[in-house]
């Protein structure tokens, strides 16, 4: 969280994003891409940052709409692609299971 508030500060006083700023960037998708998929592998409700209900097991409707899944990512991040689109085929498979 105070990343992304160190972020928001950096965006605020500087025009280019900086090396950083796109490593802060990178963490916060990176650990917010692995806390879903642990939370599905669990069966659980995916929540948002203040542990509010988001997405509820097992169909988890909404997810494929996510911000997180669908945002563009710096190529060089690899990772962070690689996560969204196994998310974004674990939304198909549990919307196509339940009807």
């Amino acid at each position: 969280m105070m990343k992304n508030r160190l972020n928001i500060l950096i965006k605020d006083i500087l025009e280019d994003n900086t090396f950083l700023q796109e490593a802060f960037l990178f963490e916060f998708h990176l650990a917010s891409l692995v806390k879903m998929n642990i939370l599905i592998a669990e069966d659980r409700d995916l929540s948002d940052s203040f542990n509010r209900p988001k997405y509820s097991y097992p169909t988890y409707q909404g997810l494929l709409d996510d911000e997180l899944i669908n945002s563009e990512v710096n190529s060089q991040f690899y990772q962070i692609i690689t996560y969204q689109n196994e998310l974004k085929e674990i939304a198909l498979s549990r919307q196509q299971m339940i009807g």
